[in-house]
Order: C-alpha cells, then structure tokens, then sequence
C-alpha cells in the first residue's frame, strides 16, 4: 500500500487491509476497514447504495491511533483497485489533487468510446 505526505511526497505503507483479510480469509477489504475502524461518513450516498460507488472514496478513522487517519479507495475501473493512506488533511488535499486528473481522463476516455460505438 501506497501512503503519501504533502512534505516527504510517496511512502510504502504497511498493507493492514492485505494482512486482515489473509490472516481473516471469510473476510474481504470492506470487512477489513469496518474492523479497523474506517467509516466513510462524508460518503452517505454510497453507504446507502453500493451501486453508486465512484472511483475516489476517502475513509476517516480515529480508534487506532496507531493506524493513518484517512484512507483513500481509488477505483477507476472494474478491474483495478488500490488504497492509499495519508496522516493528515493536507496530505489528503494534495493525494487527491494527483488522483483527480487521472478519474477525468478514464472518464473522457470512457465517453469516447462510448460516443465511437
């Protein structure tokens, strides 16, 4: 797992959420940031229909200290999907300001070739 510090720029974290769900394997990512205290508040409408979920959903924990506080889930597409981690809302702001421009160009890409169909 990627984390990122708006001063020291990209670190490798420790991967919890591959450790929980090898050391639980009944259990999936969801279950794991569930258990690890990770809630998606400031995301009501895809905790209230899966179905809405979009590339970028950033997670918020504060009963592991010992755990970063903000986790992003980057999904922009079916079949890729990774976390990353940051400590604080400056990290955050700059993660997603580098993730963004990659969800715009998945989405005019996708309209293309939905528009060259």
């Amino acid at each position: 797992m990627w984390g990122y510090d708006y001063k020291s720029f990209w670190y490798e974290a420790p991967d919890f959420l591959l450790e929980y769900c090898e050391a639980h394997p009944e259990q999936n990512n969801d279950d794991a940031l569930r258990a690890f205290g990770y809630g998606s508040d400031a995301n009501l409408l895809l905790r209230q229909a899966e179905q809405l979920q979009g590339p970028l959903t950033v997670f918020q924990q504060s009963e592991h200290a010992t755990l970063p506080r903000y986790l992003v889930r980057f999904f922009p597409s079916k079949s890729y999907l990774e976390y990353f981690v940051c400590e604080n809302i400056p990290s955050l702001i700059e993660l997603l300001n580098k993730l963004t421009p990659l969800i715009q160009t998945m989405i005019i890409s996708d309209q293309s070739i939905m528009q060259a169909e």
